[in-house]
């Protein structure tokens, strides 16, 4: 067996040509990375949405909700009863098939679910829901606990209501509960 020949030392340009990947590999590639993580660049400029939420028609249903029609606690079903009215009332107008759910609550107390249905009648596909509740804890008037959240539920009703029925295809039901 002969002797193994050493091998040749790497010529300078050839070590930094091999620093220069290592430094690409090593610093190059994850910041780049890094910088896709956080930035996430968008390649497709998106188009202007054409749906516009009214923020004063918004307020306007947070309003009614915690100044008009308060207090909205279960001491206080004849508020309850009218807003369940409203909301009914404002699923149809925007073009919702609507509907009430009664129950009792410990057998004693009256409480309605209202749900509006936007898109396809149809309940072998998936439903989506969105959902908000319309009491309040005591007599606090609630414009954050939920009069936001059902003011909401309204607004996409309004938006919901403005697309046409063929361009939906899964079935949408709002609702809102005490």
């Amino acid at each position: 067996m002969s002797p193994a020949l050493p091998r040749p030392r790497p010529t300078l340009k050839q070590r930094l040509i091999g620093l220069a990947i290592a430094l690409f590999i090593l610093v190059v590639i994850p910041v780049f990375a890094m910088w896709i993580i956080v930035c996430q660049p968008n390649l497709e400029r998106n188009q202007p949405s054409e749906v516009k939420v009214d923020p004063a028609r918004l307020e306007a249903h947070v309003r009614l909700l915690s100044e008009t029609m308060i207090p909205r606690d279960f001491a206080h079903r004849e508020n309850l009863d009218k807003i369940a009215d409203h909301l009914e009332s404002e699923f149809a107008n925007r073009g919702a098939r609507t509907s009430r759910q009664t129950y009792r609550e410990g057998g004693l107390f009256e409480f309605h679910n209202v749900s509006g249905f936007f898109g396809p009648n149809d309940p072998a596909l998936p439903r989506v829901i969105v959902g908000a509740h319309y009491d309040t804890y005591d007599e606090y008037p609630g414009a954050d606990d939920n009069a936001s959240g059902v003011a909401g539920v309204i607004e996409l009703a309004t938006l919901l209501g403005q697309i046409d029925p063929k361009n939906l295809t899964l079935p949408i039901e709002l609702v809102c509960w005490p």
